[in-house]
């Protein structure tokens, strides 16, 4: 397999490439010809499209759609034209709310490209929340695992939202997200959205218990961010029927399998 991947210094794009034995890397900023002449020269028979502006809080409409969606439609212009399968990075944000529509830029800029991407017959894949080794440098947008654990080995105490109780999850390992990923560029699947998730919901005080136990921490209760209440994500739990019928075998960690709990 000889893959491009975009995005690959992220912690997805950074698992992924070291697993893939011919590959290149495509940072975040080219122009269309560059992008192009690297993708003539390597000549891929699979595009991992991962690059993107992951930071739900940006409102940056210029910077977000440039990212998220005109960079998505020339790399799926040229895999169309050139015959490439195309797995592109999608979101459970598209899902927002009680709506079911984004409630956020990110979550629209990713249902727009997947459109694209779907018309030009690649796949999408609307990961849920991925956590795992590599994360922190997202900060504030690292999931509750990765933070919960940071904070307890450094400060002793672990900081939740009041209300988190009802604050629920779909947790998947990044490295299974990238074992399904493989699995996909060697499958026949027909272009198609399909869901990434383990298929179970986890609350946020759950995990913050699970991790304060394991490090022998507490729980300090903080008040829930305001400018967070209309846009924030209550409940996300895959449905992967889809990619299950799909003949994807790969398997995905709970929470708890993850912790060793």
């Amino acid at each position: 397999m000889k893959a491009a991947i975009t995005g690959y210094r992220g912690f997805i794009g950074k698992r992924l490439l070291s697993l893939c034995d011919l590959s290149i890397g495509i940072g975040e900023e080219y122009t269309k010809e560059e992008l192009y002449r690297s993708l003539n020269e390597f000549k891929p028979n699979v595009v991992f499209h991962i690059g993107a502006c992951s930071d739900t809080l940006n409102t940056d409409v210029n910077y977000v759609l440039e990212t998220n969606y005109i960079k998505t439609k020339w790399i799926a212009d040229w895999c169309y034209v050139n015959n490439i399968k195309l797995i592109y990075a999608s979101s459970a944000a598209i899902y927002g709310t009680d709506k079911n529509l984004p409630s956020n830029l990110y979550g629209w800029s990713k249902l727009l490209g997947e459109d694209y991407v779907i018309n030009k017959g690649g796949i999408a894949l609307r990961y849920f929340n991925v956590y795992g080794a590599n994360e922190s440098h997202k900060k504030d947008q690292a999931s509750p695992i990765t933070k919960f654990t940071l904070q307890a080995k450094e400060t002793g105490v672990i900081k939740l939202f009041e209300g988190s109780e009802n604050i629920y999850r779909d947790f998947v390992c990044v490295d299974d997200v990238v074992q399904a990923k493989i699995e996909l560029a060697f499958n026949k699947m027909n272009s198609g959205i399909y869901n990434i998730g383990t298929g179970y919901a986890t609350a946020f005080k759950n995990i913050a218990e699970t991790i304060a136990k394991i490090e022998g921490a507490t729980v300090e209760i903080i008040p829930f961010p305001k400018e967070f209440k209309d846009a924030y994500q209550y409940w996300t739990c895959a449905d992967i029927s889809k990619l299950r019928d799909a003949g994807v075998n790969s398997q995905f960690r709970t929470v708890g399998q993850y912790l060793k709990v």
